[in-house]
């Protein structure tokens, strides 16, 4: 279809162009006059032509980006939807934790027990995937008396 177009709008405009300039200039023209015609209407089609495919090519290239878009969106939902899935896990997890650990202080308070608001310390540190330096009051204790050791808090 795209050389019908080139070849009929060159052959249109050579007989036009020897018709122009054979009246001008007689036969030599019309000679002369068909050939110019045909070559620029043939470069003319041409650009036209190049210029309506690379707009196809920008119009398709625009199209694949706008569903890639669309799917990194998509995408992106769902990846959003698992985040806040697993923080809403987390905080739960730990919210949990905060109120085992302030009811089981508040027993040990109430029941002057030291030893089991260390229990309740330990399991809340356990809970948060840490340790404390000290299981029991005797590890503390020598910890205390060596004198060459800093205890961090």
């Amino acid at each position: 279809m795209h050389q019908m177009g080139a070849v009929g709008s060159g052959c249109v405009s050579g007989i036009y162009g020897g018709a122009a300039l054979g009246a001008l200039a007689g036969p030599g023209g019309a000679v002369v006059g068909s050939i110019a015609g045909y070559m620029m209407a043939r470069l003319c089609y041409q650009g036209c032509l190049s210029i309506f495919r690379e707009a196809r090519l920008a119009e398709d290239e625009a199209r694949r980006i706008a569903a890639f878009c669309h799917e990194s969106q998509r995408h992106m939902k769902e990846l959003r939807a698992e985040i806040d899935k697993y923080i809403s896990a987390l905080t739960a997890h730990r919210a949990e934790a905060h109120a085992t650990l302030f009811h089981s202080l508040d027993m040990a308070t109430e029941a002057d027990n030291t030893l089991l608001a260390c229990d309740a310390l330990a399991t809340y540190a356990l809970s948060l995937g840490k340790e404390l330096q000290f299981s029991n009051f005797d590890d503390f204790d020598e910890f205390m008396r060596a004198d060459d050791t800093k205890l961090l808090i």
